[in-house]
């Protein structure tokens, strides 16, 4: 058997490139996956961030709509109980509406609305009534200067 030194020596050195140059590309590859690495860490914090923030907001969000839902109730039940004070026409100094007039007989409207203002009328019914034919100032006359206006 006969082997030649300089042989081996070039198939050693040959190798060794070889494993140099696989270990360059290898640290190459490294190096890029780090700062691929660095880059989606730092998308991943940006889009923690976002989604706080997000979160921050829909919180602020449901606790103004929970506030106007119970504006919106407040309101609604006010409303409710104006319209059926309106359209009962309950209370003494209930001026008769125009829904209420039209459902009551014509006889017994008759004898419970008097058409002309007298002292029995309280200041409220007196001013819905100036209001109704168009008195001006009605809401600074007293009593006796509203009387004295719907009837004259």
């Amino acid at each position: 058997m006969f082997t030649c030194v300089g042989h081996d020596r070039q198939v050693a050195t040959k190798k060794k490139r070889k494993a140099v140059s696989a270990e360059k590309e290898l640290k190459g590859a490294v190096k890029k996956l780090r700062s691929q690495l660095a880059a989606a860490e730092k998308s991943a914090e940006k889009w923690k961030s976002r989604a706080k923030a997000h979160k921050s907001d829909a919180k602020d969000a449901k606790t103004e709509l929970t506030a106007v839902r119970r504006r919106l109730d407040k309101a609604s039940a006010s409303a409710a109980k104006w319209k059926s004070r309106a359209a009962s026409g309950n209370g003494p100094d209930a001026a008769p509406t125009p829904s209420t007039a039209a459902a009551e007989p014509a006889s017994e409207s008759a004898a419970t609305t008097p058409t002309a203002p007298d002292d029995t009328w309280t200041v409220t019914r007196l001013r819905a009534e100036a209001r109704a034919r168009g008195v001006a100032g009605y809401s600074r006359k007293t009593k006796e200067q509203l009387l004295a206006d719907l009837r004259g």
